[in-house]
């Protein structure tokens, strides 16, 4: 059994559903979240006992009936749950009613609902009146004259289109570019005289031959098929569902419904922030809804800096603060779960894209992080080199978190990776052009070639090392008109192939076309540059805001479908103190800040200097920095940066090791004794973390310790005191021990036995050597924090 949640924002049907138990719903429309894309097991449909559960959003909130608005105050909220209890073959055929409103007010209920939903006391505030009642009647025997001839195959379902602003319902003729209106007579018109376009949700209803056998049938017995049967309308979708609601639950959820989303599948371990929250209220908890505010701010800071000494965990606890924003939760909530599972989904968020971790150093600057220039061997001419720009590690992130998410029948096409320009058999109209978009592809020429050129790569051109190499599946393609205007805008589905059938023009993509037969000039979009002949190419002056605005205009009311990318996103840098800040960021250390990033109050973009398109920060990325304090102290960072970060504190946390014995060894008095000499002899930001000493949580020997003094404690206060060892004494209690339970021993240096004659230098009184028998003598260790003035006074020793 598979668990499914649908996402309801229409109160007329939601209002009658819920009154009367029931739920009819599309079929096999869920959208998968990033975490499920790796499961290939995953039923996409809905079966016969599935479990959906419903939830409402915040149209809902403005039903009329009383007790259902006393349930519904906050949104989302989860409902209802219920059960798949019947699957219909066939596309969803309904009325339209309007419950004495407008036409343009109106809604579709399945005919399969009516007899139920004429039952009911009272719907959206009032009772039905009789005229209402005899209309409803008259559509529940159409419905049953339908319902008898899809029983008896005698209907033939055809892709049905709904242009904007109900200026009409169109069905497909037989022609491929003529549609008949669903009206008395069944006026034809071209689909560009309607403005009907391939882009428009997909859609089936009954051809002109099935309706006219359903107005036949109607009039057979007697039915109003004039007056009432011109209101048959659809959903989305070739088959559909019906629920029965089991249980009431009406709980808050929290977060922010997706745009495009009408179902999703619901599993345990979710990253999706909705469905998590789905998960946590059916198993107890509940949802305040100031924990889960879209604005983060209140709990995260947009850019934040760990600091702290060496070993304090601070890119341990980078790795929950990502999961923590991502998921929309609390640092604590996490910190209770088994770290091997927030470090899993870290790993799923870092593959999707969600988390960036990257670390800065001496060498790293703008090129790699924001853009730079990289050299590009041509395939014509190896020879020959030119250069292209190419996105940076954090540019790059900016733009994935603010790109739209496409889809189709719930299922994702598109990532948004890069923008090409194609001429389909040239510019304006043409048979190559009309061909691509009858059949969604796209085709290009250089038939002379032939196909062997691909097993050496060696490519005979750049068009074509572009079309084989370059182009990827979710790629966006721009149908040239002319030189500043393009005809067409689609995503590319499909891997190259070669068409056998055609004479020309064989190579081939397929292709998924939001708009075609537009004419949108983008000259001031490509950088106030004109588009050239050359068949294949990207268009990389092109924003990603541009190409987001245009993919949303084409996409209203369109087969594919846009989500709006509302998810937060974290960009981690490590040992960021250790890097040019004024080298790295540029000129974008002032667009960081909360206040400049992109739809802020004082949003601000800057022209990038290498590609010279306009570059903002979105409001969803947040930075993480991490910085080791022994490296550098906060008081030597720079201005810009400290101004423009919020710097939490890391410091070494003995305290974890309350329960940690070796042998009789105190390991928390150990740390904290150490860490107070350095305080002093140095400073506290060069005191020892506790995560050095974290192997000790699953193996608390004598040898584990021995191992990380010799290893790393040792070589640390090396580094520290530049190979003072009297204070490395001073710091380990060497100073206090017997001989033979010092770490660091000291030997007074005799000059005559070493030198031969008058030395007229300084020379140290004392050399030191490392003893590495004490690396194994529990009174060595205790020695740190306690007197151990004899043989007697210590344990018995083991080696």
């Amino acid at each position: 059994m598979s668990r499914y949640v649908l996402f309801s924002n229409t109160v007329e049907e939601y209002e009658s559903f819920i009154k009367k138990g029931v739920f009819y719903w599309p079929r096999g429309i869920s959208k998968l979240t990033p975490y499920q894309k790796d499961i290939k097991s995953l039923q996409m449909n809905e079966a016969l006992g599935d479990e959906v559960y419903i939830v409402a959003g915040a149209k809902i909130k403005n039903i009329k009936d009383s007790t259902l608005k006393e349930k519904v105050q906050r949104t989302p909220i989860l409902t209802h749950k219920a059960k798949v209890v019947e699957v219909y073959s066939h596309p969803v055929i309904g009325y339209r009613y309007t419950h004495g409103r407008n036409v343009s007010e109106s809604f579709m209920l399945p005919f399969e609902f009516l007899e139920e939903f004429k039952t009911l006391d009272e719907y959206m505030g009032r009772p039905f009146m009789e005229s209402e009642l005899a209309e409803l009647e008259e559509a529940i025997k159409i419905g049953a004259c339908i319902e008898e001839l899809i029983h008896t195959g005698e209907i033939t379902f055809v892709r049905a289109y709904y242009t904007d602003k109900g200026k009409g319902i169109f069905i497909q003729s037989e022609e491929a570019e003529k549609v008949y209106s669903l009206e008395r007579g069944f006026p034809s018109f071209t689909k560009k005289d309607k403005g009907v376009t391939e882009r428009l949700t997909y859609r089936e209803l009954p051809n002109k031959e099935s309706i006219l056998k359903i107005k036949a049938k109607c009039e057979e017995q007697g039915i109003d098929f004039e007056s009432y049967g011109w209101n048959i309308r659809t959903w989305r979708g070739r088959e559909f569902l019906k629920l029965q609601i089991s249980e009431e639950i009406f709980e808050f959820i929290g977060g922010s419904l997706q745009e495009g989303i009408s179902t999703r599948i619901l599993l345990e371990n979710e990253t999706d922030s909705v469905l998590n929250n789905i998960n946590r209220v059916l198993n107890g908890e509940v949802i305040s809804e100031l924990s889960n505010s879209v604005n983060q701010d209140l709990k995260y800071p947009l850019n934040q800096i760990l600091y702290g000494p060496p070993g304090t965990g601070k890119t341990y606890n980078t790795i929950i603060q990502a999961v923590a924003i991502i998921e929309n939760k609390t640092v604590e909530e996490l910190q209770n779960e088994e770290y091997e599972q927030v470090f899993t989904r870290y790993q799923e968020l870092k593959k999707d894209g969600q988390i960036a971790f990257t670390t800065f150093h001496q060498s790293y600057g703008y090129e790699e992080f924001i853009e730079g220039i990289k050299p590009l061997m041509h395939q014509e001419n190896t020879s020959d080199i030119s250069y292209q720009i190419e996105a940076g590690v954090f540019k790059d992130f900016c733009e994935n978190a603010q790109r739209l998410k496409i889809s189709s029948n719930g299922e994702e096409l598109e990532e948004g990776c890069k923008i090409w320009k194609v001429s389909l058999g040239g510019s304006g109209t043409n048979s190559i052009k009309e061909d691509c978009f009858l059949n969604d592809r796209i085709r290009i020429g250089f038939d002379r070639e032939g196909r062997d050129f691909l097993e050496s790569r060696e490519y005979p051109s750049d068009t074509l090392y572009y079309f084989y190499e370059e182009m990827s599946i979710g790629d966006i393609v721009f149908s040239l008109g002319n030189n500043k205007h393009i005809d067409a805008i689609g995503i590319i589905v499909s891997e190259a192939e070669w068409l056998d059938d055609e004479s020309e023009y064989k190579r081939s993509r397929q292709v998924k076309w939001i708009a075609k037969h537009i004419w949108e000039d983008i000259y001031e979009l490509n950088g106030n540059k004109i588009m050239v002949q050359q068949t294949i190419y990207p268009l990389s002056r092109l924003s990603l805001d541009d190409v987001n605005e245009l993919i949303a205009h084409y996409s209203e009311n369109s087969e594919v479908e846009l989500e709006k990318n509302e998810k937060n996103y974290v960009f981690i840098i490590d040992e960021i103190n250790r890097g040019n800040i004024s080298k790295i960021f540029g000129e974008l250390i002032t667009l960081i800040e909360p206040s400049k990033r992109l739809r802020a109050s004082e949003e601000l973009r800057v022209k990038l200097p290498y590609s010279k398109k306009e570059f903002g920060v979105p409001k969803n990325v947040y930075i993480i920095g991490t910085m080791n304090t022994a490296d550098r102290s906060i008081a030597l960072m720079d201005t810009a940066l400290r101004r423009r970060f919020d710097f939490i504190e890391m410091m070494p946390n003995a305290d974890i090791f309350e329960n940690v014995n070796v042998n009789g060894i105190n390991i928390k008095e150990m740390l904290e004794t150490i860490n107070k000499r350095i305080e002093v002899l140095y400073d506290r930001e060069h005191t020892i973390g506790h995560a050095y000493l974290m192997r000790l949580m699953e193996d608390a020997s004598i040898e584990t310790l021995g191992h990380i003094f010799e290893k790393a404690f040792i070589p640390l206060l090396q580094e520290y005191f530049y190979e003072d060892y009297e204070k490395i004494q001073l710091i380990l209690g060497d100073k206090d021990k017997p001989d033979q339970y010092k770490f660091i021993v000291d030997n007074e240096i005799r000059v005559n036995q070493i030198f031969k004659g008058n030395i007229d230098i300084d020379i140290p009184e004392k050399n030191y050597t490392i003893q590495k028998e004490a690396f194994l003598k529990e009174a060595s260790y205790k020695g740190i924090y306690q007197s151990i003035n004899s043989d007697n006074d210590a344990d018995e020793e083991t080696n």
